[in-house]
């Protein structure tokens, strides 16, 4: 085990030595990277390799597949050229348009709706307990959530609550801090509807991915430029909410044992459960995916519903198998020996094509840090997770963002900010600069 865990963290000091410099702190690929070492060094504390078989091949395959992964992109970054931070430029500021505005408060009338017709919030519920001193069953509060009586589509509402929506909000707070005089009260107002979206239901994980989304963002429209101070102002609004929301919900578990643990529990069972069962050669991942199709007969896969009742004795919860147990589940060990090698080349290539151009709009630079933060954190289960996780929404985002890009570039504002117009007519031209994010 020491073995293993030594030759895992000389990958991640090879890779940050020699990849990062190259290609920038956050991509994809970077990303990708962190995530997985995490999950391997934790899973890898908890494996029991002289107790289950099935342990024993999970180290195999967690080392395997890390180091096919790192290795693979190693090789790719020594063959590209470089994309150093260098080279890139300030984001220019999206002007949010009609149609991005209607967008957004489309998006908010949506998160109301849902919550309404839900008739309660599970993380306000946990709070009120709290202040109360009352006791809140906020597990069954958030099952009814997405499963209760009435049927409210959960998992389209949450491309707007966990992904369209704070989005959009990120977006249009960097128009509005960008302006003179800045508009503080309507940014505060809409980060607080966004952030009553992310953890209205009790779903801390898409709020701390779309915190690493936001540190993403800052990274790519900087110029990819680290800065500690916008790092520390995400966490000294992140991490106190997350505490809170973790308190209300009855889930108070340290932040390390979130990222070191549960996950990685989660893994180790479900490897073992998997072990035995023939190769399903990719039926459970087309199950998953159907059963989010519109209309489709397939309910969705089970598998991590049926893990977690191995592991807690119900069906009230998930425990998805970590990615590369899914992946051995599904196309067995040709699978594991592809796949990271696949994984690789196409984050690559993803992160390559959002860096490829050095100066976008923060529209642009906030769908691709979607895309990157996405891609990077499928640490567990099937493909199903990147629609989840709002991969579509991003890549849209981004797509919509080069095309409003290429269509002004050339243009000139009718009106600057400081000319005797004012900046009203600024609104007429949706992605037209006002100015480089981070420059006063």
């Amino acid at each position: 085990m020491s073995i293993a865990l030594a030759v895992v963290v000389a990958l991640l000091v090879c890779y940050l030595m020699t990849v990062v410099p190259k290609s920038g702190l956050f991509t994809a690929d970077s990303i990708f990277v962190y995530v997985q070492f995490l999950m391997v060094i934790g899973t890898l504390r908890l494996l029991d390799t002289e107790t289950y078989r099935a342990d024993a091949a999970h180290e195999i395959v967690l080392g395997y597949s890390f180091a096919a992964y790192v290795l693979t992109s190693i090789l790719i970054n020594f063959a590209s050229p470089p994309l150093r931070p260098s080279g890139a430029e300030p984001a220019a500021v999206y002007r949010p348009g009609m149609p991005f505005k209607m967008l957004m408060v489309a998006s908010v009338g949506i998160v109301v709706a849902y919550f309404t017709a839900v008739g309660y919030s599970a993380f306000i519920e946990g709070l009120r307990g709290i202040l109360s001193g009352q006791d809140v069953d906020t597990a069954t509060l958030r099952l009814e959530s997405y499963a209760g009586s009435s049927y409210l589509y959960p998992g389209y509402v949450n491309q707007f609550k966990n992904a369209l929506l704070p989005g959009m909000v990120v977006v249009a707070c960097s128009y509005w801090l960008a302006r003179r005089p800045r508009q503080y009260g309507r940014a505060f107002a809409f980060v607080m509807i966004a952030v009553f979206g992310l953890l209205g239901t009790g779903q801390r994980g898409a709020f701390v991915i779309f915190l690493v989304t936001v540190v993403t963002y800052l990274y790519l429209a900087s110029g990819r430029r680290f800065s500690l101070g916008r790092l520390g102002i995400v966490a000294l609004v992140g991490l106190p909410l997350f505490m809170l929301s973790s308190a209300a919900l009855g889930r108070d578990l340290p932040l390390y044992d979130r990222f070191l643990r549960s996950n990685q529990a989660a893994s180790v069972a479900g490897f073992r459960y998997i072990y035995e069962m023939p190769v399903v050669h990719g039926k459970e991942w087309l199950e998953s995916i159907l059963g989010v199709v519109p209309g489709s007969a397939f309910t969705g896969s089970t598998l991590a519903n049926e893990i977690f009742k191995v592991v807690y004795g119900g069906s009230r919860g998930t425990a998805p198998p970590s990615l590369w147990g899914s992946v051995y589940h599904n196309f067995g060990v040709l699978g594991i020996v592809i796949m990271p090698v696949i994984f690789a080349i196409v984050l690559n290539w993803v992160g390559r094509k959002g860096l490829a151009v050095a100066r976008r709009s923060t529209l642009e630079w906030m769908g691709i840090a979607g895309v990157f933060v996405s891609l990077g954190t499928w640490v567990a289960g099937g493909p199903i997770y990147l629609p989840n996780s709002g991969l579509l929404v991003f890549v849209a985002m981004w797509f919509y963002g080069a095309r409003r890009r290429t269509a002004t570039e050339l243009a000139e504002p009718r009106a600057s900010r400081d000319s005797p117009q004012g900046p009203e007519q600024e609104e007429e031209h949706d992605a037209t600069p006002v100015h480089p994010v981070g420059r006063p």
